[in-house]
């Protein structure tokens, strides 16, 4: 038996070296274990530093992302608690580093909030927002035709554009369209008054004044008849249609007439208050209504009395009245003025007609100089209307900003027409400080 072993093992170890050359990796793996119990440890011990090898790749792969996360303080994402121990005693610095991050943030989010604390303090003349006039009239006439049945609307084809369309989606019964015939439109409102009801005519209010002129003064005027005419998109803000459709001298015209009430709204919140205060008067009224939206400075609620001046401001240095449009600008003017260390006190005559004296010399006392700043023509404007009541009473410095006798024009813009009649805050302050340092 050891013979045969030996010879087993001679004849087996010849093919093992012309093999070794010949056989390819795969035959090799396929011989006897027993033949090759040295290459096999040999080949167990490559396997094996290979298999750790491996597992080594895949240990540090598993740990370069906790690495990771552990630089960036991510402790949500580990979940189990021996990984948490061991960022928590090996990793102090990261998680402090991190925190620190994340602290940092705070301090913007202070400074925006700060900054939204700055902008609540900020005056409110800052948070103007703007208003449509015609909007708010046809808002107010539905809210009024609620509560009153004798209301009723006529108008001029124009609807869409005064607005009145919403009182003829709320009470078609109550609305007459009238064509594009205003002096029969001004006429059929004078009877509808004597028959007791409330007639509101619309239309622009270059054809209010104008077309109708004859019969405001005969059918309406005259036997103070209870009819409120409403002169859509007044002064130079109807500016894409030119001098045809603009009235720089409506009010001018209507305030001329024995018998006239004549308001000139500031903003949306004053057509609001008007419109319950020209119900309660018996009488005629005319309303101009700025076609674009202008900011509203005037307070809400409340009651608007026919015939009083309301002061914007305080001020006692310069009065400005100003009147429309020119309300706004006037309260930006005294803003800038005030940098200048000198106080404009706005004052808005909303009450073209009946302008009282009294309430004129109240605000004009004292005064170092007055402006009076209008959107229409200075013939027969409130410029010189002030100025007749001052003559005798009051002596300081006085100027006018109007329209100096020329129709409007067309533009791209109301602003570009308000910028070309020197209708603006800037003119405003410009006036004030000439009529300041004049002698």
């Amino acid at each position: 038996m050891a013979k045969t072993k030996k010879t087993v093992k001679a004849k087996k170890a010849a093919p093992k070296k012309a093999a070794a050359k010949k056989v390819t990796a795969k035959k090799a793996v396929t011989k006897k274990a027993a033949d090759k119990k040295p290459s096999v440890k040999k080949a167990a011990v490559k396997k094996a530093t290979a298999k750790k090898a491996v597992v080594k790749k895949a240990a540090a792969k598993k740990t370069a992302p906790k690495k990771a996360a552990s630089k960036k303080a991510s402790v949500k994402r580990v979940t189990a608690k021996k990984a948490a121990d061991k960022k928590a005693t090996n990793k102090k610095a990261p998680v402090k580093k991190a925190v620190a991050k994340k602290a940092a943030p705070k301090k913007s989010a202070a400074k925006k909030i700060s900054a939204k604390k700055s902008a609540v303090k900020a005056p409110a003349k800052k948070l103007l927002k703007n208003e449509s006039l015609r909007r708010a009239y046809g808002d107010m006439l539905v809210a009024e035709g609620k509560k009153n049945k004798d209301i009723v609307v006529l108008e001029a084809d124009l609807g869409k554009s005064t607005m009145s369309f919403l009182f003829q989606e709320n009470f078609p019964d109550r609305y007459f369209e009238m064509g594009i015939a205003e002096q029969n439109m001004t006429s059929t409102a004078a009877g509808l008054a004597l028959a007791g009801k409330i007639p509101f005519t619309g239309t622009f209010a270059v054809f209010a004044a104008g077309r109708a002129y004859d019969q405001i003064r005969c059918s309406i005027a005259i036997p103070k008849a209870n009819v409120k005419l409403i002169g859509s998109s007044c002064g130079l803000s109807d500016y894409g249609d030119g001098k045809t459709h603009q009235s720089v001298e409506d009010a001018n015209i209507i305030r001329a007439i024995p018998h006239m009430v004549v308001l000139n709204p500031a903003d949306a919140e004053e057509v609001r208050k008007m419109i319950p205060a020209i119900l309660k008067y018996k009488g005629p009224v005319y309303l101009r209504i700025n076609r674009g939206d202008l900011p509203v400075y005037t307070e809400p609620g409340g009651t608007f009395t026919i015939g009083k001046i309301y002061p914007m401001n305080t001020g006692k240095d310069v009065a400005i009245f100003a009147t429309g449009v020119m309300v706004s600008k006037a309260m930006e003017a005294a803003e800038k003025l005030q940098k200048e260390k000198i106080s404009a006190q706005v004052l808005n005559v909303s009450t073209l007609k009946p302008l009282s004296k009294a309430e004129v010399l109240k605000y004009a006392q004292g005064k170092k100089a007055i402006l009076v700043a209008e959107e229409a023509v200075k013939t027969g404007g409130l410029g010189e209307t002030i100025a007749s009541m001052l003559i005798g009473e009051v002596k300081t410095k006085f100027d006018i900003i109007c329209i100096n006798d020329e129709f409007g024009t067309s533009a791209h813009n109301y602003e570009d027409l308000l910028v070309y009649y020197g209708l603006t805050a800037n003119n405003v302050y410009k006036k004030v400080l000439a009529l300041i340092k004049s002698k």
